[in-house]
């Protein structure tokens, strides 16, 4: 099995989505043991928040990590499973090929005007990896 270098193709963490019964219920919990204030998203019923850092590649960049809680039944949640991990990669194309030489199934990439490029895996364990090229700037 080839190594792979990290920096060729994970730039970092894209997010954590913590997938709910009752997200509001989930987030005033954490908001009250953790203190994390959370906006809401009144259209998705979603609790998020963002940790903002500069880019490593470029300290011009601004970049946001998302931490979200989302309703339980939200699209793309693989099933059983409670969490999902996103990670920003830095050629979408360039890793979907690797990936598929590397003989695991993948769902995407997905182009999303406005957001990025979107992918999913599913890990040895049955956990869903989501992989995303981000398309906008902070």
């Amino acid at each position: 099995m080839a190594t792979v270098d990290k920096q060729k193709y994970i730039a970092g963490l894209g997010g954590v989505f913590i997938y709910a019964d009752n997200p509001k219920e989930l987030a005033a919990w954490y908001t009250r043991v953790l203190g994390l204030e959370f906006e809401s998203d009144t259209e998705t019923g979603a609790f998020y928040l963002s940790f903002y850092y500069w880019d490593q590649n470029d300290a011009k960049k601004k970049r946001l990590a998302a931490w979200s809680i989302m309703k339980r039944e939200a699209p793309k949640v693989n099933e059983g499973r409670q969490f999902q991990v996103n990670y920003r990669v830095n050629n979408m194309d360039e890793l979907a090929a690797h990936i598929k030489k590397e003989g695991v199934e993948m769902e995407g990439p997905n182009d999303y005007p406005g957001e990025g490029k979107f992918a999913w895996i599913i890990d040895p364990e049955g956990n869903k990896v989501e992989l995303w090229e981000d398309g906008f700037e902070i």
